[in-house]
């Protein structure tokens, strides 16, 4: 099995270095170096190096091997995304999803050039839906698969959304929120709030309890001498920008699109929550 440890040629077909797969794997060059003249890794190294180099164990020791599949050829090439790509790349990933969810046959990249700002894909199935918005300003790839027992039952009838839309709904509630989301983990006091939106230090109290109701903000308190009081603290809510995005499009709807299909006859709704008194 050693003699058929054909490391240095496989690592030569990569493209890679002696230094760069010793920085991969944890080790010195001179430990590569060592196994490409006949030593062998410790028997843990094993699946790191196969990582590092896209192949199997098996390819390692000359082993034939079966054809990876898709996903093993989709692991390996996120693999080798560095991790400040990989969104991006995922993103880019999802317009090829919706490319061939719509039937474009062939796929080049000038495809998604020159974008206007109201360009969309979209797909609605039985199974579930799709939806991407494919210009720079606005980017997003949505997919939803419908669970078994429908939507809805992810998404009941709830007097708690009554609850959260109507405290957004009062005066400067969701400026407060989008303070919040240009200061995640910062704390604050109401005078802070206060003094960042213009208004009373009242109102920004009621502001904050608000948020406090809705779950977007912490609470804690200091003390300094006798005096205790209470601060707060804006969590990272990136909920709260999938809420804008979302609420974007409810008010303006995508009217163009690159594909489009829909090939949809349920209800989005089987109506099984909002007749009941107790939802």
């Amino acid at each position: 099995m050693e003699a058929n440890f054909d490391l240095k040629s496989i690592r030569k077909e990569k493209g890679m270095k002696q230094e760069e797969l010793a920085g991969i794997v944890g080790v010195s060059p001179q430990a590569v170096s060592k196994w490409e003249q006949g030593g062998m890794p410790d028997a843990a190294l094993l699946p790191a190096i196969a990582d590092a180099l896209g192949v199997s164990i098996d390819a390692l020791f000359g082993r034939g091997e079966e054809e990876p599949t898709f996903y093993d050829r989709f692991l390996q090439h996120m693999h080798g995304v560095p991790w400040h790509e990989k969104i991006r790349e995922l993103y880019r990933i999802g317009q090829l999803c919706g490319a061939s969810m719509c039937w474009v046959k062939r796929y080049s990249a000038s495809l998604f050039d020159d974008i206007s700002e109201q360009q969309y894909t979209e797909a609605t199935l039985d199974e579930g839906f799709f939806q991407g918005r494919l210009n720079e300003k606005q980017p997003y790839f949505l997919l939803i698969p419908e669970p078994e027992a429908g939507y809805e039952s992810a998404v009941p009838y709830d007097e708690a959304l009554v609850r959260l839309y109507g405290a957004l709904a009062q005066p400067n509630v969701l400026r407060g929120l989008y303070y919040i989301e240009s200061n995640p983990n910062t704390y604050f006091d109401a005078e802070a709030m206060a003094g960042a939106l213009g208004v009373s230090a009242q109102e920004a109290q009621q502001i904050i309890q608000r948020l406090l109701d809705i779950n977007a903000v912490g609470r804690a308190s200091y003390s300094s001498g006798s005096e205790s009081k209470s601060i707060y603290q804006g969590k990272p809510y990136i909920e709260f920008i999938a809420f804008l995005y979302f609420s974007r499009m409810l008010l303006n709807r995508p009217n163009c699109f690159t594909w489009q299909t829909n090939d949809r006859e349920k209800p989005w709704f089987r109506g099984e929550t909002y007749k009941k008194a107790d939802a």
